[in-house]
């Protein structure tokens, strides 16, 4: 299992528009090795593609911030096991 804590800053921009933004995603996060599986607490940033996405119902690119916990099927899907707090869709606050 990889642990992921301390600061982390990620800033995202869309190349179409120029815009960004900066997002806090400083966990932790916590993710299996071989499981597929990540979950995490506090600010967590998450990138699916589109297959995931539609699987899911969750956006291509979100911060959460709360406690999610996905597990990523070998068929491309997610299944998400949990999610609480405040979910931000990037693309959307990008367009």
């Amino acid at each position: 299992m990889y642990q992921t804590t301390g600061n982390l800053v990620v800033i995202v921009t869309n190349t179409d528009t120029e815009a960004s933004i900066t997002v806090n995603a400083s966990g932790p996060t916590f993710t299996r090795v071989g499981a597929s599986e990540t979950n995490g607490r506090g600010n967590n940033i998450q990138l699916l593609d589109p297959n995931q996405a539609a699987s899911s119902g969750l956006p291509e690119m979100f911060v959460n911030s709360g406690y999610i916990d996905l597990l990523f099927n070998d068929d491309d899907t997610v299944t998400v096991r949990a999610l609480t707090g405040h979910l931000t869709d990037l693309c959307e606050v990008l367009t």
